[in-house]
């Protein structure tokens, strides 16, 4: 689906919607991360792109074996990924869905361009929450439309952009240089 670019909202105004939305970041790594910029990314995402009505998400922060296990459980394909979205049922309480992104696929595509794995897992979060809020990349129309909003939410969270990001399995080969 193509959506049409939202204007932007003065900064005051998009502040005082934070907190109309709720994130919860999920770590199942079993390490210490420290992943609040891909939660501040997230809460920028929902504040400019559902800014008149809260919305709830759930980023699941995985290993590869999990993305590879739901990526085939879900969708038939027996290989890891990057990110998974999972649109949730039409909720009154707003719970959008969920975001499951590879720990894993966020440290080899932030070495292979230059920036933090948290930068990179921020990206992955937010490829996926466009997903959930209705963008898609299957024709090169979409995919420049929602890159343009994924760098546009980067900017607004204060982290790096990359305007000619594309997910590393599916436009280079994989992250892991395989």
């Amino acid at each position: 689906m193509n959506k049409t670019p939202r204007p932007q909202a003065p900064a005051a105004e998009v502040s005082s919607r934070l907190a109309r939305h709720r994130v919860e970041l999920v770590n199942q790594t079993g390490g210490r991360k420290v992943l609040g910029s891909v939660k501040d990314a997230v809460q920028q995402a929902l504040t400019l792109e559902s800014p008149e009505k809260a919305a709830e998400v759930c980023v699941v922060v995985a290993h590869d074996p999990d993305l590879h296990k739901a990526n085939w459980q879900f969708r038939g394909i027996d290989e890891a990924t990057d990110v998974l979205s999972f649109p949730a049922p039409a909720n009154p309480a707003g719970h959008i869905g969920d975001v499951m992104l590879s720990w894993d696929f966020a440290v080899a595509q932030a070495a292979r361009r230059g920036v933090r794995p948290v930068d990179e897992a921020a990206m992955l979060a937010v490829h996926g929450v466009l997903h959930l809020l209705g963008y898609d990349d299957l024709t090169e129309a979409d995919r420049s439309v929602m890159l343009s909003r994924m760098n546009f939410v980067m900017a607004a969270a204060g982290l790096p952009q990359e305007p000619e990001w594309a997910s590393l399995p599916h436009g280079e080969g994989d992250a892991h240089g395989r």
